[in-house]
């Protein structure tokens, strides 16, 4: 006897489709079939239970829960037969298909579906199923690209594509692709503006808009619950301080990176003026407050200078103190494998990166200025280069006769093939 496992699944856009595809019709059918097989054959197979996914794509296994459980009980022997309505329901992926495949016959399982009424035991079969399946991530893959450029062309003409909806505005209830203006909302948009043009700093300003009892937008998702309408932290007064949506501009990104401001189709709610001195301010913030040299520090002794205690090259490194950042030259961090801790290898620890570039110039100064010390180095320096260059000049002649013996070799190997009557095959001559 059979044991039977029913799925059934059913993305948005499918149930908003196809009525005929909708959940509970598909539960109908799939137990008229096991009741009409148990009329045709006793005891073909009992009913152990029932996976359903609502809402979920086809396009992967991770994102259906129900699904994994199916799988889980097959590998436990819970079941050993799949019954759906069609191939889709269980996959549109060839990738996942096959490790769904291989499994089922790992476990001396299989599968029914009723639309294209496949048998797998068969090799045929098989390759039908594979067929369909091919042609399901095909039919996905087409659509995905339909669907982006439609969403690229909406772009193009400014209209709204989804997503939260900014404050101070509401979905057009006549056109889903236009926004229409929150009368109320706008006005505390514009006050926000106003604030931190006053106060000139998004932290400052969002104290004040706190003590005042301004919240960011409130609405209802489409699971029907209550989201939004807290209190604006600094990450998201920064985003609506930034957003030019409210001053009616769409930003399309394209593929390559690029961005796009694109006349959208709703008004704006923010003067250009003031929305454009906000940016300013801002600019100036950044640059107030995170000064260049906080972000790029050039560290140019880096890999030049060495430890004097364990001889190893040090490296530039960066931490952040209260009111400012610091710059050190330093040994790389070597942590144990198994607990995670930094190995400390040399007593020596960071030097301040200022000091020690400080203590390195004055050095090449006073070297500078002093032709004995230069006259010093010099001779270090030729001493070094002449006790090598005996060497350097044997290697090098080795080379040359290694060199001239390849060409002589190559040279009677070519004499020998061009001497070649034409019925005598060249290739053991081009294999030498």
């Amino acid at each position: 006897m059979k044991r039977v496992g029913i799925y059934i699944r059913v993305s948005t856009e499918e149930q908003a489709r196809i009525q005929d595809g909708s959940l509970v019709s598909q539960k109908n059918r799939l137990l008229e079939y096991i009741e009409f097989q148990n009329k045709r054959e006793s005891n073909w197979g009992t009913l152990v239970d029932i996976y359903c996914d609502e809402g979920k794509s086809a396009k992967n296994m991770k994102g259906r829960p129900e699904f994994l459980r199916m799988l889980t009980d097959i590998k436990l022997g819970r079941i050993n037969l799949i019954v759906a309505t069609e191939l889709s329901r269980l996959n549109r992926n060839i990738k996942d298909f096959c490790e769904v495949w291989d499994l089922l016959k790992d476990h001396k399982a299989s599968f029914v579906t009723l639309r294209e009424n496949f048998d797998t035991t068969t090799a045929s079969g098989e390759m039908m199923v594979f067929n369909l399946i091919n042609y399901a991530q095909y039919e996905r893959k087409q659509t995905s690209e339909r669907i982006s450029a439609n969403w690229h062309s909406r772009s193009k003409r400014g209209l709204w594509n989804g997503g939260t909806i900014p404050l101070g505005y509401d979905r057009n209830p006549k056109n889903k692709a236009e926004l229409a203006v929150n009368q109320d909302e706008a006005k505390t948009v514009r006050k926000i503006f106003e604030i931190f043009l006053e106060q000139e700093t998004v932290r400052k300003t969002q104290a004040a808009i706190t003590e005042l009892g301004i919240h960011n937008k409130k609405y209802t998702n489409k699971h029907g619950i209550d989201r939004g309408g807290k209190v604006f932290s600094v990450d998201t007064l920064q985003s609506l301080l930034t957003n030019k949506a409210y001053i009616g501009i769409k930003k399309l990104r394209h593929k390559d990176g690029s961005v796009e401001e694109i006349k959208a189709v709703w008004p704006a709610i923010v003067g250009e003026d003031v929305f454009r001195k906000a940016q300013e301010r801002l600019a100036k913030n950044r640059n107030r407050y995170k000064p260049e040299y906080w972000k790029v520090y050039p560290f140019p002794l880096t890999e030049l200078i060495q430890c004097g205690e364990c001889g190893k090259s040090l490296g530039g490194k960066s931490g952040t103190g209260r009111k400012e950042k610091h710059h050190y030259y330093g040994h790389a961090q070597i942590k144990n494998p198994f607990t995670k801790e930094t190995v400390q290898q040399c007593q020596v620890k960071n030097v301040r990166a200022p000091r020690l570039e400080e203590i390195v110039t004055k050095s090449l100064r006073s070297l500078l200025i002093n032709p004995i010390l230069i006259e010093k180095w010099i001779d270090i320096y030729r001493s070094k280069t002449s006790s090598e260059l005996p060497e350097i000049k044997n290697r090098s002649k080795q080379l040359d006769q290694e060199i001239q013996s390849i060409s002589k070799k190559t040279n009677n190997l070519v004499q020998r093939v061009a001497e070649l009557p034409a019925e005598v095959p060249a290739d053991p001559f081009y294999e030498q």
